[in-house]
C-alpha cells in the first residue's frame, strides 16, 4: 500500500482508489486464515490512513501443490488524478542534480530481495511501515510540487525501503541508456510529451 501510494505521489498524481488482489494457500488452515486475516487487516489500516479506498478487487485461494501453500501474496493497484500534464513529475537525471530523501532511513535489509538473491537469506521481519509519516510526507510534496522543476527526479520518493535508492539509480541509468537508443520514428511523440518513452512505473 506504501508504495502504490508512494509512485502516485511521485509522479505528481493526486492518489484517489485501490484495487486489490489476494493469493493465499489453503484457508481451512488456521495459519493460512491467519495470514489472509492478518492482510485484510493491514490493508483496511492502510486504505483508511492514506485514503485510497478500496473499490475492487478479487481473491485467489487453495493455491498450493502437494498440500504446500503459496506463500501469501497480497497484490495492491492504485489510480491517482493527474488534472493536466503539467503536474506530472518526470524527467531524466542529469549532472549537477541532487536526489533529495524526503523521510528518515533506516537502512533495513530483513526480508528485502537484496538479502535473498545474492545471500541467500530470509533473515528479520520486513519493514516496519509508518503510515503517518507516509502521508505527511506525501502531502509535503504535494504542497510543493510548484516549486519543484518539472524536470526533477522523484523515484527515489517511492523507493525508501532497505537498498532500493540504489536500485532506484540503477534504473535511471538504464533509462537514461534507453533514451540514448531511441529510434527516429519516436520524434513525434516525443515533441507533444518529452518524457513518454522512457517513464514507467512497477
Amino acid at each position: 500500500m506504501a508504495e502504490a501510494y508512494r509512485n502516485l505521489i511521485a509522479g505528481g498524481a493526486l492518489p484517489l482508489a485501490t484495487t486489490d488482489n489476494l493469493n493465499f494457500g489453503n484457508p481451512e488452515k488456521p495459519e493460512i486464515m491467519g495470514q489472509l486475516v492478518g492482510a485484510i487487516k493491514g490493508i483496511g489500516e492502510a486504505v483508511a490512513a492514506l485514503d485510497m479506498p478500496i473499490v475492487s478487487g478479487n481473491v485467489s485461494l487453495y493455491n498450493e501443490t502437494d498440500g504446500q501453500g503459496i506463500l501469501p501474496t497480497p497484490t495492491i493497484g492504485a489510480v491517482g488524478l493527474l488534472t493536466n500534464t503539467d503536474e506530472m513529475i518526470a524527467g531524466l537525471p542529469s549532472e549537477g542534480d541532487l536526489a533529495v530523501v524526503i523521510g528518515a532511513t533506516e537502512g533495513h535489509l530483513g526480508q528485502s530481495a537484496l538479502l535473498a538473491e545474492m545471500f541467500g537469506r530470509e533473515d528479520g521481519d520486513a519493514p516496519r511501515v509508518d503510515l503517518a509519516a507516509e502521508k505527511r510526507n506525501g502531502g509535503f510534496l504535494q504542497a510543493n510540487r510548484k516549486l519543484l522543476s518539472i524536470t526533477l527526479t522523484a523515484k527515489p520518493l517511492k523507493e525508501a525501503f532497505s537498498t532500493h535508492l540504489l536500485i532506484t539509480g540503477a534504473e535511471k541509468r538504464a533509462a537514461l541508456e534507453r533514451a540514448e537508443k531511441l529510434s527516429p520514428v519516436d520524434a513525434p511523440i516525443r515533441a507533444v510529451w518529452p518524457n513518454l518513452s522512457v517513464h514507467w512505473a512497477e
